[in-house]
């Protein structure tokens, strides 16, 4: 039909029905039924948004321009708002019939859950309402049978967690039927987010705020305090000191009392500088502490997912290290070796020439600050490095004491945070250029669909004025 319609080629529609990636398209359009839009309209304006001339994988772009433009959230809570449309009306009598059958084991389920309620139920529901209250009964049956028949549907059968990790995104009306039953438990959307994420992927959430931490400016509060509280206090002396010396008395005292005094207000003075440089720095960790919130916030998001799975699951064993995998695959293929063809090593002469020609190509390159934005190294890794070196120098200790810092921990924590105020600026900048970006894009998709506008509304001119000339 497209391609009668003009907005594919005949090598384009080949092409869609030979690429590896033409069964996830089907499913992606299944989920935007799901999500209550019309596949149909939905693929022909992804089709039409842009030429597909120059795109390598035309599945790829097609999945692409559809997800950043439509809403896939699934609507409807059961199966007969979820039974795909057909045009044959016995295939639509069908899939209506198995819709009504699935709904009404789903009703089953939840009167079964209500006559005996599991743990899960009870816990996540609290206990059925009484049979005197039939409206409050009702509800509570269809949230249940809603987490039941999820339950079902995927083999779920842990007491305590009701639905367990959510389906894969290519397990379409699994993952309705999962929103269904998490709407039914009541749970807010503003969790659901770290409950679709793997456990691989929870775990480089908490990474990630790790990797910020790393180049963290120190934190100066406390002793920023300590250093004032000193100031004020040479400064009193200072200023109690001449006062005595200003009583009339021995000369001698009174010099040595005005000598006092001077050391002090020195003092001070030097501290009150040490003190502005201080609460610099605690301005940097400041915005540092800003600008990492929502990586921050992401980080303890999946922690707390990750303690309630294990919370929610039997005893694991504990996850295999990279070095105990690489392990493992050496000893496995040391045992294949004896059932491996012996291979004379000139023949491998070509393959080692063609990798260290290719390492050599690839050399270690350095990217252009000028063009990126961006210190050579990454800074996470370079203050990853410094806090390994420190903590093995043992120079690690508490920052919850109220002191003042002497002068090379001030000059330190200065520098920390004049690094921290440069990455800064580079993260802005590069935001920025990406802001803009995203705005021509905009602009040229915009300009691109009205320019396609206009061309449809002349070629239906030109066919209606044809039809008038006949």
């Amino acid at each position: 039909m497209l391609v009668e319609n003009g907005h594919l080629t005949t090598d384009q529609r080949v092409a869609l029905a030979v690429e590896d990636g033409v069964n996830t398209l089907n499913g992606l359009l299944r989920r935007v039924q799901l999500a209550g839009h019309d596949p149909q309209q939905v693929l022909t304006e992804a089709i039409s948004r842009r030429s597909l001339d120059d795109a390598r994988q035309i599945t790829n772009v097609l999945h692409t321009r559809i997800t950043d433009r439509v809403d896939l959230d699934p609507i409807g809570n059961t199966f007969a708002e979820w039974t795909p449309k057909v045009d044959d009306p016995e295939w639509q009598e069908y899939l209506t019939t198995l819709a009504r059958a699935a709904d009404d084991r789903r009703n089953e389920l939840g009167r079964s859950v209500a006559a005996d309620p599991p743990r899960w139920a009870v816990e996540a529901l609290g206990m059925p309402p009484a049979s005197d209250s039939p409206t409050e009964r009702i509800s509570w049956e269809t949230r249940a049978g809603s987490v039941a028949a999820y339950r079902e549907l995927t083999d779920h059968t842990d007491e305590a967690d009701p639905l367990g990790q959510p389906p894969k995104p290519g397990q379409v009306e699994s993952y309705a039927a999962w929103r269904s039953a998490w709407h039914a438990l009541g749970r807010p959307e503003a969790d659901r987010a770290e409950a679709e994420l793997s456990t691989g992927q929870l775990r480089v959430r908490i990474r990630a705020y790790d990797r910020e931490k790393a180049w963290a400016p120190d934190y100066v509060a406390d002793q920023l305090a300590g250093t004032r509280q000193a100031v004020d206090e040479h400064r009193h002396d200072a200023a109690l000191w001449d006062a005595q010396a200003a009583v009339p008395g021995e000369n001698t005292t009174a010099s040595r009392l005005h000598g006092d005094a001077a050391e002090s207000a020195a003092l001070a003075q030097a501290l009150d500088q040490r003190a502005l440089q201080l609460a610099e720095a605690d301005e940097m960790r400041s915005a540092w502490y800003a600008h990492t919130a929502e990586t921050r916030a992401a980080a303890e998001r999946a922690a707390a997912e990750l303690a309630a799975r294990r919370a929610n699951r039997a005893a694991e064993p504990p996850p295999i290290t990279a070095k105990e995998w690489l392990a493992a695959h050496d000893a496995e293929a040391r045992a294949e070796d004896t059932y491996r063809p012996i291979t004379d090593e000139h023949e491998f002469a070509e393959t080692a020439k063609q990798r260290a020609r290719d390492q050599r190509d690839a050399g270690p390159a350095v990217p252009s600050p000028e063009l990126f934005g961006t210190s050579l190294r990454d800074i996470r890794e370079e203050a990853a490095e410094e806090a390994d070196a420190k903590r093995g120098a043992g120079q690690v200790c508490g920052e919850d004491a109220i002191r003042v810092p002497s002068a090379d921990e001030t000059a330190e924590s200065v520098r920390r945070a004049q690094r921290a105020l440069q990455e800064l600026k580079q993260r802005h900048a590069a935001d920025a250029r990406g802001a803009e970006d995203d705005a021509r894009d905009e602009v040229y998709r915009r300009r691109n669909d009205l320019g396609q506008q206009l061309n449809g509304e002349e070629l239906l001119i030109g066919s209606i004025l044809d039809r008038s000339a006949r």
